[in-house]
């Protein structure tokens, strides 16, 4: 009934009064000892009826036909089946363009929810029908200000229709952003007032697909992993353990064991098979630092490399990353940073004298520092890395490269190798004997 009531808000003005007498026939609120007259009937309407359609001699046909037209009228002021250009017309502008704006916020955002309390079900309609079909986004019924944030909206949906689904309940106004999965995609889901529920639901269906995920990879590579890995946990003379052309199962499945054996609710496994490389993954943990890293080589197959690094000791003395930056073309200055003081008290000039050609200007801040870290590095040193780069990044059966017992500076130097082959400018920072590697090096490099 209550439902009953709040559609009464879109009644039209042309057939406010049959929309009224019939909602209230609905009801049994119209007294009709008191409100029809007893010695006569005037020409005019009274209440929908004429003077020979009162309800005393004719209760049932009356009856039978404004409950039709209630029923017919219900269904055309359902804001749920209703046409959304209606629906669009009853709402009001500023409302329609509050809330599509922090839908566009926070779907740009970080954040993982979004709620609009105490919603009524006509505004809940608007916001579930748009999550339902992106077309009504697309409404001609809109203004301006509310046409220009739905285009915003379904820019960003196209862009990034990889990444977000949209899925809904037809109960509540709360909209949540959740991660499933490290191998899925988060989704932006319309929730109903049961929140929790849901959650426990989403986590339910979550935790059942990585159980189909484990089930699928066999025993036999379970045991020979947990082996392999123990092994290589235990021997103090190895830092890294690879294991190439891997399924994508095979992979998640060892990426998850590794990287969330302190999570016991996050496990991939918790069998009886696994528990020894658990805890010995736990234990060593007190003295090693362990990095996991997962991959795709050019044949599209999975890879995944352990590396352990003890603890307390400097991570720069064993290093080991590829060279092959997802945004090659960026600087990072993050750890040149931590030196400020040195290069300011530093010998390190504008012009050179000593081997490195002349750029013919003065330096800025950030090359200043690449200079002064290259003046700690020997020219040996420098010739030895660009050529095993090189080597490295030209054959395709290798995987990985490693650099070890390096000192504080030669680390740094490799890190800012990351991307420095890349920059026009570099060749003036580095001895002339070195700039051939790095235009091949750049060449090889280049998209």
């Amino acid at each position: 009934m209550d439902q009953d009531r709040g559609y009464n808000n879109y009644y039209s003005s042309r057939n406010s009064r049959q929309y009224e007498e019939s909602s209230n026939w609905r009801r049994g609120n119209v007294n009709w000892d008191s409100q029809w007259p007893t010695d006569r009937y005037s020409n005019s309407d009274y209440y929908g009826y004429t003077r020979s359609d009162t309800p005393f001699n004719n209760y049932n046909q009356s009856s039978a036909r404004y409950e039709e037209d209630y029923s017919r009228n219900s269904y055309e002021l359902d804001p749920r089946t209703m046409e959304f250009d209606r629906l669009v017309e009853l709402l009001h502008p500023k409302f329609m363009s509050e809330y599509l704006n922090k839908i566009l916020t926070f779907l740009k955002s970080n954040n993982t929810e979004i709620c609009f309390p105490h919603i009524a079900p006509y505004k809940e309609a608007f916001l579930v029908r748009i999550a339902s079909d992106h077309k009504n986004l697309e409404c001609p019924a809109f203004d301006e200000t509310c046409q220009n944030i739905s285009r915003s909206i379904r820019d960003f949906l196209y862009k990034n229709s990889k990444l977000f689904v949209w899925s809904h309940s037809y109960e509540s106004g709360k909209i949540t952003k959740n991660t499933a999965d490290t191998a899925s995609s988060p989704n932006v889901i319309l929730k109903s007032s049961s929140s929790d529920a849901i959650d426990k639901d989403s986590k339910h269906k979550q935790s059942r697909l990585k159980k189909k995920q484990i089930e699928l990879v066999s025993t036999d590579f379970k045991i020979q992993a947990m082996k392999t890995i123990l092994d290589f946990i235990k021997d103090d003379s190895r830092s890294l353990l690879q294991y190439p052309d891997l399924s994508e199962v095979q992979a998640n499945f060892l990426y998850t064991l590794l990287s969330c054996y302190d999570k016991p609710e996050d496990g991939a496994e918790k069998s009886l098979l696994l528990t020894p490389l658990v805890e010995a993954l736990k234990i060593y943990s007190l003295k090693y630092q362990f990095r996991i890293n997962k991959d795709t080589n050019d044949e599209d197959c999975r890879f995944i490399t352990l590396e352990k690094t003890l603890k307390g000791k400097s991570s720069e003395n064993n290093f080991n990353d590829s060279l092959k930056s997802p945004s090659p073309s960026i600087m990072d200055y993050q750890d040149l940073d931590d030196w400020n003081t040195d290069v300011e008290n530093s010998d390190a000039t504008d012009h050179r004298s000593d081997g490195v050609p002349d750029f013919g200007g003065k330096l800025n801040k950030n090359q200043r520092k690449l200079r002064y870290l290259f003046d700690q590095v020997t020219t040996d040193f420098k010739m030895t890395v660009l050529q095993k780069s090189l080597d490295y990044i030209e054959d395709n059966s290798r995987s990985s490269v490693q650099f070890l017992n390096l000192t504080i500076h030669e680390s740094r130097f490799l890190k800012c190798l990351n991307s420095f082959p890349l920059s026009k400018k570099s060749y003036f920072l580095i001895e002339k004997q070195c700039v051939p590697l790095i235009m091949k090096l750049r060449r090889v490099l280049e998209p």
